[in-house]
């Protein structure tokens, strides 16, 4: 018989368990408010005892999201990987904030840690490097590293007992983080690591083979001995270990066979580790690397095997009599289309065509030009240009339109099947640096929402090309393969078909097929004649890639890679405008180029509510400074860098900067602009870097908490209801976790914790470009301000201000002086006297802000830079 329990003894238990869970509660509690720690809003600060330790820098944070997908499911519907509902997204695993960790044994820089670093970025994954010197140091607090790396297998087995011992503990502490060791040409014989005794030098070396199976294979196949492309460094080789299994075996000239690599499974000490004997240049050594990372991280950086290629072949018409593509070229390039089929599930070649060249060939290649049309059903088609003509030389949208009409007049009348919404321009002119008549004009002729580049951010180099949305077009990267307009021909191919083979088996291009989950490479016609290179190269490349790997390639509509891409890598979506003056290619293919020196020189980036406005009209009365024109809706902020504006591109921004008057060029004048809101926006400081990479950033720093309070103010003058309804003491505090007041109290608070803006501002400026204004000095004696800071900015005519500014006693503040009448001051919300804050949030602010500002002064203090005279005060 089941007994059951009475009401009364359910309601006691009930009564106990509750007691007991709060006791731990509390008991936690109060251990952790024993330390004292929390994360900061930015997530990029611990707050420890008082004391504030950086984290990780924004810089290098790239936070990309790589899925881990069954390849049951790849079979079925490739694509489909690429395109799960957000409700499927919890099932894949991510590398957002998880990095990999580089040890170098001397610097950097130098050349084998940046090998390692160049195929991480390749992959899209996140790392730092560091130098051995201070690992328990370098390592405390930083919880996200998955991956441990060491550069040399010297410096590794001969880690100091303090350095071994941090190591050690983080792999065992972070739980399953493994280790991955380098040998670059390098000879150890003692070690202090039991289970690797001693290993030797191996210079002559035949061929290398995997050890097939071996634990660590997913990406990589055993494709046999390789003989060819071989490292030029001699192999390191292990011999006398023990607990360990190898992974990669060397056959000498003499016909001895040593062991290349090892795998240290962790059944000893629960780590795992993996030995190379020699460096990531090595083609196999880099492919097992994938799959080494992938298993020491427990598949953190694992990457799916399904691939998507796209071959695009542009300049379809185009081109001189005589290298033009012939009916047998034709023929050759459909059977070459069905050997890569047989490889690649629904490959056909991506045709770009000019219609106006379209029969203006020699006898034979006309033949070639109705082949094409002929069998146009079984190519993909786009549309290039009409004339084959750079998009950034038409002046208007409506002149583009026209020409985009003929082609596709000419497409209709040639019943050429176009690929819905997918177009490249002619030198990839226009679509970066964006041309907006283009995106524009694609939008009314073609409805075009995807296209390609290889110039984002720049040609080279090729492993960090990325993709980014501009008009709600998708622009994706596209990449090379060797082959050029020019080249033609094996025998004038530059460095001959043996450097061609290079790439092919094992180099550029067999390394950009593997690490890029979506492949969209360039082409041209003449490529399909003549030697038909494309043809020779695309057939090898492929081959080689099923012998020595798993990875499944199969093709798919440019709109369905499109959503793909920016699924896997939403990071991605919104540009990063780059100087076009700065990079030859981009300077060529960008219409604007006399406006190269229309860009502000200084900025000024906040806070708000720390004087900005005033700075700005001190500034503009000096001859050599020249602010930007107003906006219709920001006033005397343009805020491009911020999202809105900045999506607008660059071309806008560069229209508050009208071109400066020849005559005035002469005199230096420099343009300046200010944006207070740019002062603690995360993203602010890597925008404004990539374009005005030598700008000077001028921050104000005032008081935060007196700042905090002219913040409320401001707002409540301005009727925010939260300003209104509450006293400034319920708004910092925010007992009722009201969301109204919620944002009121982040404007109020975050933008004074300063050390954490700034310090993300010097992760992207060098403090020589970094100058600080004591607010409160600006308020008390602006002449003397404004002559500092003319130094600052190394101005030859220094303005004597006195002759400019002076007090003005109904203001109470400093103002511009008239030769007749009332001084010029600002407006009247700018300077108002507010009533007396009250002690209890005076008191508040002051204990909340006091950790932030003595680590301000310490930054202030390491980087050479002025320290306002209040938080010598304070500190």
């Amino acid at each position: 018989m089941t007994k059951t329990c009475s009401p009364h003894r359910l309601i006691i238990s009930g009564l106990v368990l509750s007691y007991i869970s709060l006791t731990v509660f509390l008991a936690i509690t109060n251990d952790i408010n024993a330390y004292k720690w929390k994360l900061n809003d930015d997530n990029n600060y611990w707050i420890v005892n008082g004391s504030i330790l950086r984290q990780t820098s924004p810089k290098y944070r790239y936070n990309h999201r790589l899925p881990l997908i069954s390849d049951g499911i790849a079979r079925k519907n490739p694509l489909q990987l690429l395109l799960l509902s957000s409700s499927d997204s919890r099932k894949q695993r991510s590398t957002k904030k998880v990095k990999i960790l580089i040890i170098s044994r001397r610097n950097k820089l130098n050349s084998f840690a940046k090998g390692i670093a160049t195929a991480i970025e390749a992959n899209k994954l996140d790392y730092s490097i560091t130098v051995g010197d201070n690992l328990p140091q370098y390592l405390l607090n930083r919880r996200h590293f998955k991956l441990i790396i060491f550069d040399s297998l010297k410096y590794y087995v001969n880690l100091s007992q303090r350095n071994k011992l941090a190591v050690t503990t983080y792999c065992k502490e972070q739980k399953r983080v493994g280790i991955l060791v380098f040998a670059n040409n390098e000879s150890v014989h003692h070690t202090n690591i039991p289970i690797l005794s001693s290993n030797q030098f191996l210079p002559d070396v035949a061929s290398v083979r995997i050890k097939s199976p071996n634990p660590i294979l997913r990406l990589t196949r055993d494709g046999g001995n390789v003989t060819h492309n071989l490292p030029n460094r001699p192999w390191t080789v292990f011999n006398n270990y023990t607990h360990m299994q190898p992974i990669l075996y060397i056959n000498s000239k003499n016909g001895q066979q040593y062991v290349g690599g090892l795998l240290d499974d962790g059944k000893d000490d629960n780590i795992k580790r993996v030995f190379f004997g020699n460096c990531i240049d090595f083609w196999l050594i880099r492919l097992l690397f994938l799959d080494a990372i992938a298993y020491l991280s427990n598949g953190v950086f694992q990457r799916q095997l399904s691939r998507w290629l796209q071959v695009d072949v542009d300049d379809v018409f185009v081109g001189k009599k005589g290298i033009r593509m012939t009916d047998e070229d034709v023929n050759a390039m459909l059977k070459g289309q069905e050997m890569i089929r047989k490889n690649v599930d629904n490959f056909k070649f991506m045709l770009g065509f000019s219609g106006h060249y379209f029969m203006k060939g020699l006898p034979t290649e006309n033949r070639g030009d109705i082949a094409l049309i002929s069998n146009a059903s079984k190519f993909w088609w786009f549309c290039h240009m009409w004339k084959h003509t750079k998009p950034h030389l038409f002046q208007t949208t409506e002149l583009l339109i026209a020409d985009m009409e003929r082609s596709r007049n000419f497409a209709t009348r040639s019943n050429l099947p176009i690929v819905p919404g997918y177009s490249v321009s002619p030198h990839h002119s226009g679509i970066y640096p964006a041309y907006e008549p283009l995106y524009n004009a694609w939008k009314r002729v073609w409805n075009i929402t995807v296209t390609t580049t290889e110039e984002y951010h720049h040609l080279n180099p090729a492993h960090k090309r990325k993709g980014f949305i501009h008009k709600n077009i998708q622009v994706l990267p596209r990449q090379t393969c060797g082959l050029f307009t020019k080249t033609l021909h094996f025998k004038t191919y530059p460095g001959g078909i043996k450097r061609l083979n290079q790439s092919i088996f094992g180099g550029e291009l067999f390394r950009t097929l593997t690490d890029n989950i979506i492949c969209i490479f360039m082409t041209h016609m003449p490529n399909y004649a003549n030697d038909r290179m494309a043809i020779y190269t695309f057939v090898h490349a492929i081959d080689f890639l099923k012998r020595w790997t798993n990875i499944k390639l199969s093709s798919a509509p440019p709109s369905e890679l499109g959503q793909s891409y920016f699924r896997l890598y939403p990071d991605e979506k919104d540009p990063l405008w780059l100087n076009p003056c700065t990079d030859k290619r981009h300077k060529a293919i960008w219409p604007f180029v006399q406006g190269c020196k229309q860009l502000p020189s200084m900025i000024i980036v906040g806070p708000q509510k720390t004087g900005t406005t005033a700075l700005s009209l001190y500034l503009s009365l000096h001859p050599k400074f020249k602010p930007n024109k107003a906006s219709k809706r920001t006033f005397e902020e343009v805020q491009f860098f911020n999202d809105n504006n900045y999506r607008k591109g660059l071309k806008w921004y560069m229209e508050f900067f009208p071109p400066i008057e020849s005559s005035l060029v002469e005199q230096s004048i420099r343009y300046f602009e200010k944006s207070a809101t740019y002062y603690d926006r995360a993203l602010i400081p890597k925008r404004m870097n990539a374009l005005l990479p030598d700008v000077d950033v001028i921050i104000i720093l005032s008081d935060p908490v007196k700042r905090a309070y002219s913040w409320y103010q401001h707002m409540k003058n301005h009727s925010h209801p939260a300003a209104l309804n509450y006293s400034f003491y319920d708004v910092i505090t925010n007992k009722k976790q009201d969301r109204l007041i919620k944002q009121l109290q982040d404007r109020c608070i975050r933008p004074g914790k300063y050390v954490i803006h700034l310090e993300r501002w010097l992760d992207y400026y060098h403090p020589s470009h970094v100058i600080i204004v004591d607010g409160k000095q600006l308020i008390d004696d602006p002449i003397q301000v404004m002559a500092d800071l003319q130094i600052k900015l190394k101005v030859n005519d220094i303005l004597d201000y006195s002759m400019k500014l002076q007090f003005d006693q109904r203001k109470g503040y400093y103002c511009v002086k008239r030769e007749r009448g009332r001084n010029k001051c600002l407006g009247r919300s700018k300077g108002r006297k507010y009533p007396p804050m009250d002690k209890d949030s005076e008191m508040y602010l002051r204990n909340f802000y006091r950790p932030y500002n003595i680590k301000l002064k310490e930054v202030l203090e390491s980087r050479s830079l002025a320290i306002p005279t209040w938080l010598k005060e304070q500190t």
